[in-house]
């Protein structure tokens, strides 16, 4: 008897004595970090680590020997140059370019941009045109101190730097001009094309409505 007076005082916590409800703790909210705020987290980060390593070694690199230094600079740029031309700016802004060398010897350059469907991310964007015309100008930086310093050795580093780094911008920026181009053609002709729906409908709608007027 005991214990099933018992029972009943514990089973009035259970709603038989006390209607009170204890509220569930809210969940916090995970705080989602800036690495997945990105579409393309890795592309963006060999976009700008590749540049980063060769300013870096060619800055700290005065205490190591030049050849060590010559060397992790050109392969890092190497790397640089092949990873925007090919994957970063397909991926983070939707352009891409590359050069044909026809029979005659000359250079035929080609343009490719997505879809306009394609949505590019504004934080993805600033990463890749900020790092494509930062590298550049810190290599013409790097090229007049050694020219001041009259240092030919370590100006050859900052040349090689200028140039795979210069090339890339000079292709995009060809690129978003083409891509540009395109799209203003297309808006021409869609304008075109709607006009000349409309003013069609417009003149066989005039054309049958004035066939039922009197005469």
């Amino acid at each position: 008897r005991e214990l099933s007076q018992h029972n009943m005082s514990e089973g009035s916590n259970y709603g038989f004595g006390d209607d009170r409800i204890t509220p569930m703790a809210a969940t916090p909210t995970p705080k989602r970090s800036f690495v997945f705020l990105i579409p393309h987290p890795i592309a963006s980060f060999f976009h700008v680590a590749f540049k980063l390593v060769a300013i870096l070694v060619y800055w700290f690199g005065n205490r190591a020997s030049f050849i060590s230094v010559f060397i992790t600079c050109v392969l890092a740029l190497s790397f640089d140059f092949w990873t925007v031309k090919n994957i970063t700016g397909r991926l983070m802004v939707g352009l891409r370019w590359w050069s044909e060398t026809k029979d005659d010897g000359t250079s035929d350059w080609k343009f490719e941009a997505a879809d306009e469907t394609k949505q590019v991310d504004q934080t993805e964007a600033l990463i890749f045109w900020g790092g494509l015309y930062a590298a550049p100008v810190l290599w013409t930086l790097f090229a007049v101190f050694s020219l001041l310093s009259l240092s030919p050795s370590w100006l050859i580093v900052t040349m090689v730097g200028f140039a795979l780094t210069g090339a890339n911008v000079v292709g995009y920026r060809q690129c978003a001009k083409s891509a540009q181009n395109v799209a203003g053609a297309q808006n021409q002709l869609n304008n075109f094309a709607q006009s000349y729906i409309a003013s069609t409908i417009l003149s066989r709608a005039g054309d049958r409505f004035g066939s039922y007027l009197p005469v």
